[in-house]
């Protein structure tokens, strides 16, 4: 049976900030499928079910094939990835007599939110973002105005300014949508903690993770995007957490 991953990105990122991982992945024989959601690609607001269903289809045209799927979702793409999950585990599906269904769930450096919280509940609590530095509402969708500094600092420049150039607007409803599926509950899951991570400071990493009970987490010294920094370790860590559950 394939080995079926699917990767969901962060807000303002495209399924080519995965260009680098996904040939690792494919040397260790997964089947990949990375997406780019509404609420970047298209130029509108209110687009949180549509990301959900975005992600949810793809998962659905696998495990109705009858094969199992892990899900990685990185940042913000953990919020309707966990939503589009709901009913779709390989235990639910297997209760029903239903064959295929999501196996394993990894989490890079993601929001793992709190069921009832959102990204701005939780960043509004600890009060550790600077919507005036960082964030330019325009028509309702969000432009990154600092990306280098916050989400590519550890990369090589030229690198980091070619993936800033990369990055689109994001609909601005979506960081105050709120969680009410959590996955990780449900479905086995890994966090990749990342301690130089601006974007999702560490100390709140660790609150998600204290209340999600992961089955595995690691930590490294690396900045929000580990899949450029570090693809090929990236991809290792991911086959650590999925690897049992897909073979």
């Amino acid at each position: 049976m394939p080995k079926n991953l699917i990767l969901v990105p962060g807000a303002w990122h495209t399924a080519a900030c995965f260009d680098l991982i996904t040939p690792h992945l494919h040397h260790q024989g997964f089947t990949v499928n990375a997406l780019t959601l509404p609420g970047v690609a298209a130029d509108k607001t209110d687009s949180f079910n549509d990301d959900v269903q975005t992600i949810r289809s793809a998962v659905l045209d696998i495990i109705d094939a009858g094969e199992d799927v892990a899900v990685v979702m990185h940042s913000y793409g953990a919020v309707p990835g966990c939503e589009a999950m709901k009913d779709l585990s390989k235990a639910h599906r297997t209760a029903q007599g239903r064959s295929g269904g999501v196996v394993a769930l990894v989490f890079l450096c993601a929001w793992a939110v709190p069921v009832g919280q959102s990204i701005g509940s939780l960043a509004n609590m600890q009060g550790f973002i600077d919507q005036g530095e960082y964030l330019k509402e325009e028509n309702g969708r969000l432009h990154f105005l600092k990306p280098i500094d916050v989400f590519y600092h550890d990369l090589p420049i030229d690198e980091a300014e070619k993936r800033a150039a990369m990055l689109g607007t994001h609909d601005a409803s979506l960081s105050f949508t709120n969680l009410s599926y959590p996955a990780y509950w449900d479905i086995p899951s890994s966090y990749l903690a990342c301690r130089n991570d601006i974007a999702i400071p560490y100390e709140m990493q660790l609150m998600m993770i204290d209340n999600a009970k992961f089955e595995h987490v690691e930590t490294w010294d690396s900045g929000h995007s580990p899949f450029l920094s570090r693809p090929e370790d990236a991809a290792d860590f991911i086959a650590r957490g999925v690897d049992k559950y897909l073979n």
